[in-house]
């Protein structure tokens, strides 16, 4: 497993396990992510995974998205196969909650909000499995 860490100024990324990316807010980002902070976020993501598919664990940040940057974002996940959103506040529940309606990727991949990271990757992990057995 690549034990590797990249930041952006909107986003921490690292590999939890072998197939299940973890993005986390990263404490000192203030204001909205914008389209040009996903763009960047993006690339980021594509240079860690490659061509690999993959699950992922996002912690739910403080901070709001533009309209563009969510669009982006679910224009340009390909090889996810899922996401949890983990949320540690009933607020940030229900902004995952919004999310779900509007990120949804075209291809209807699974999406789900969830209390704490444990629960999350127990489910992205089950999620990972099945997409081995179907191939």
């Amino acid at each position: 497993m690549n034990s590797q860490i990249a930041r952006t100024k909107s986003m921490i990324i690292n590999w939890l396990e072998p197939e299940i990316l973890q993005i986390t807010p990263p404490d000192d980002w203030k204001g909205a992510e914008t389209l040009d902070n996903v763009i960047v976020n993006i690339k980021m993501i594509k240079s860690f995974t490659g061509d690999k598919r993959y699950g992922i664990v996002a912690g739910l940040p403080d901070f709001t998205q533009t309209e563009e940057a969510r669009n982006y974002y679910r224009e340009n996940m390909d090889l996810a196969v899922c996401l949890a959103m983990v949320g540690n506040s009933f607020v940030k529940k229900i902004v995952g909650n919004f999310l779900i309606g509007t990120l949804k990727p075209k291809t209807n991949k699974p999406i789900k909000v969830f209390s704490n990271q444990e629960d999350a990757l127990i489910w992205v992990r089950s999620i990972m499995a099945a997409e081995l057995v179907d191939k």
